[in-house]
């Protein structure tokens, strides 16, 4: 099957993808306004936090979710302008990438735990947001919208981007994908896939009610984020694996690049950033896994992610290759 390089989406789809771009820097933009307030008033002596002797720390951390919020707004910029089609695939892929696995596989986690309206979703707002403890009701909105907002326009915007941009990755259906020569990357896709399918069983295990390896009671919101980990890390090892082995050959072949793009990001993403908030963060948070559990669970996710998304990498480059030379 033969994809010219000049396939492109129609005028219509370039809209909806410049919408979603902006959509995404602008909710963006109120998450960082709220972390610029935060990070001014500790630095003034002000907010509400429990222990002064934390300040820095605290600081620090909010200045680095002011660092992501900013790049966010970027990358959200990125898809909506015509630069952004001239940025280098590197430096547009491994935010892309990073930002996608952040927020698109919480949109689910995001809508359930706000029909659920116990406190459960202004609970996972303050975990996944570094909050104060004592935040006022319009800056938990502004971080919300700010989270919902950018995954959103993500989740639309940015399939719509790669596809116009690298239109092999999308077009077309598995069958169609050459043959990969078994390499000894094969060994590593092949641990990773057991990697990812193992810590979805262990994260569906605890979000159903399982205790062995938790030192503390999860909550019902931390079983709603046990669930969509678990069911992240499926869909990434099974994206990858219909991919690479060619299985369901008559599948449209952006449904498992898309959902391996973001299962892959979302392993990578976030185990790397409660592996960093568990050692290097202030306290508070700690995890609620016996540690050693913890800090395995994370480093073994974060390693799958990286391998999987190189697997997808790879998949694409064989394609474009085999294209070039027909």
């Amino acid at each position: 099957m033969s994809i010219p390089e000049a396939a492109s989406v129609g005028p219509r789809w370039r809209a909806v993808r410049q919408g979603a771009g902006y959509c995404a820097a602008g909710t963006m933009s109120l998450y960082l306004l709220v972390k610029v307030i935060w990070v001014a008033r500790l630095l003034l002596g002000g907010g509400s936090w429990e222990a002064e002797t934390q300040v820095a720390d605290w600081a620090l951390l909010n200045a680095l979710t002011v660092v992501m919020a900013a790049a966010g707004v970027a990358l959200g910029l990125s898809l909506a302008r015509p630069w952004g089609m001239r940025i280098p695939a590197p430096l547009l892929l491994l935010p892309a990438w990073t930002a996608a696995g952040f927020l698109v596989p919480m949109l689910p986690y995001m809508v359930v735990s706000a029909l659920l309206g116990d406190g459960s979703s202004e609970e996972g707002a303050r975990a996944v947001s570094v909050a104060e403890p004592a935040a006022a009701g319009w800056e938990m909105a502004f971080l919300a919208i700010g989270f919902a907002g950018m995954g959103l326009g993500l989740a639309v915007g940015l399939p719509i981007y790669l596809r116009e941009r690298w239109p092999w990755a999308f077009l077309g259906r598995v069958g169609d994908l050459p043959r990969v020569r078994p390499t000894w990357r094969a060994n590593a896709v092949r641990a990773a896939l057991a990697v990812a399918a193992g810590l979805g069983v262990m994260w569906s295990f605890w979000a159903v009610g399982g205790t062995v390896g938790l030192r503390a009671d999860l909550g019902l919101n931390g079983r709603l984020l046990a669930a969509t980990s678990g069911a992240w890390a499926f869909a990434a090892a099974g994206g990858v694996c219909v991919l690479t082995a060619r299985v369901a050959r008559r599948l449209a072949v952006w449904f498992p690049m898309a959902v391996a793009f973001a299962g892959s990001g979302f392993l990578t993403a976030w185990s790397g950033w409660k592996l960093g908030i568990s050692a290097f963060g202030p306290d508070g948070f700690a995890p609620r896994e016996h540690l050693p559990v913890a800090f395995a669970g994370n480093i073994l996710a974060v390693a799958a992610g990286v391998v999987m998304v190189g697997a997808v990498l790879q998949v694409y480059r064989s394609r474009a290759g085999a294209q070039r030379a027909s």
